[in-house]
């Protein structure tokens, strides 16, 4: 099923970045500019609640809704408490929620999700005014197309689609939700964001993915997405030394490897995801991500195992992987320049074993630097004699590492098949960023 909804986003001015597959635009379509709208501060704030649904699912309940600003004036940056009340008024919960989009033109309608645990669904819910803010709204156009909705291996229902920024400029991705078209108290659920690049380049679809929780609606999706129109973000100076190439190991189990290189003078983060096609359909996405930016002239590896949304019962065995085309779609607003200095820390393996197709490396980081680090890391990286990459890994155990302290650690990584612990070498980095 195809479907291509026009979503418009209302949100704050901020920065972004681009990615992926470009598309043609809809023949006849024009694409307004930016509007901007000025909010004014109001003492009396009223919300209306539009609609609500109260869904039980396994081990907890949903609270499904909309909200529409009913005021002459833009709202920004919502927070609301939501309440939840017995018939004869005793309040049973309340929490904290924020709408999707969080910023209102009059007249708009926002969408609420919340998951609680297990509770009545006779409860009445009520919806006050936590916090808002003023300041100038920019209307932004996505558009959303549906490709498929599957039951991925681990059990997931997961909706499979791509994001298309209409807009001149870039835009930030916020947030995004689907929620039933109608709320008829049958087959309710919602969709909630699960894999996306935050940065939408103008004309360019950028994959996307949304985890089901409860049932799909009889009657569809309703859309509801924030995003933040942007000027031209900085572009990633990052090269890709090969692309991803597919690897099995001793037990089958399919993985991909890659490099990617910091040629430029400024550590550098790297986020985004690998979109796997198969003849040009999309089958999975995977996360692009690393614990501590990439530093000037490094080389870093990088390993792909876990696939969201992969179809239950898809072809993985080496032949078919042969003629997957795996593609690197960096985050340009994410990967942005480092502000804080990389530091190394001291790593020691404390033990090293392998079973099965996995090896188990266990290991100590210690900070030998005057001052707390962040984001201790431990960066494993296993090749063959020849100095060609295997497989790579990384951990981050904790947060922070003070002076003088020490933390274990543990990484496991997949051998190609054919390939064994002692005929491999092993690159090991322990690094940390100064606290700012």
């Amino acid at each position: 099923m195809l479907v291509i909804l026009a979503v418009t986003a209302i949100s704050v001015a901020a920065a972004c970045a681009p990615a992926a597959r470009p598309v043609e635009p809809t023949a006849g379509t024009s694409v307004p500019a930016p509007t901007e709208i000025f909010a004014t501060r109001t003492p009396e704030i009223h919300l209306e609640l539009k609609q609500y649904e109260l869904v039980s699912i396994p081990g907890s309940t949903l609270f499904l809704g909309t909200v529409e600003n009913s005021l002459e004036i833009p709202l920004s940056e919502l927070q609301l408490e939501l309440e939840l009340r017995n018939p004869d008024g005793s309040l049973t919960a309340a929490r904290e929620i924020r709408p999707v989009p969080s910023t209102l033109a009059p007249g708009e309608i926002a969408g609420l999700w919340m998951q609680l645990e297990p509770l009545d669904t006779d409860l009445i819910p009520s919806l006050t005014l936590s916090s808002y803010s003023e300041g100038p709204l920019l209307k932004s156009e996505v558009e959303i197309e549906i490709l498929e909705t599957r039951t991925s291996g681990s059990g997931q229902t997961i909706i499979l689609g791509t994001l298309t920024n209409r807009q001149f400029g870039y835009a930030r991705l916020d947030d995004l939700i689907l929620l039933p078209k109608e709320f008829t108290g049958e087959r309710q659920g919602v969709a909630r964001l699960q894999l996306a690049n935050q940065g939408l380049p103008p004309d360019e679809a950028v994959p996307f993915t949304a985890e089901v929780l409860g049932e799909i609606p009889q009657a569809g999706w309703q859309v509801y997405l924030a995003a933040s129109p942007s000027g031209t973000p900085d572009t990633p100076r990052l090269e890709i030394v090969a692309p991803p190439e597919a690897r099995h190991s001793t037990q089958g189990r399919p993985f991909f490897i890659f490099q990617v290189r910091n040629p430029g003078s400024l550590s550098r983060w790297l986020k985004g995801q690998v979109a796997f096609y198969r003849e040009e359909e999309l089958i999975a996405l995977a996360r692009l991500d690393t614990p501590v930016p990439i530093r000037p002239g490094e080389t870093r590896p990088f390993s792909i195992s876990e696939f969201v949304g992969l179809p239950t019962g898809v072809d993985i065995s080496p032949d078919a992987l042969e003629g997957w085309e795996a593609e690197l779609i960096i985050d340009a607003l994410a990967s942005r320049p480092a502000l804080q200095e990389t530091l190394l820390l001291r790593l020691e393996v404390s033990q090293f074993e392998q079973i099965g197709d996995l090896i188990y490396l266990r290991g100590e980081l210690t900070n030998d630097n005057p001052d707390t680090v962040e984001r201790p890391s431990a960066l494993v990286a296993a090749r063959d004699v020849a100095g060609n990459l295997l497989d790579s890994a990384w951990t981050m155990p904790q947060e922070v590492l003070a002076a003088g302290e020490s933390v274990e650690f543990e990484v496991t990584m997949l051998l190609p098949a054919g390939v064994t612990a002692e005929l491999s070498e092993f690159d090991l980095q322990g690094l940390g960023l100064a606290s700012p």
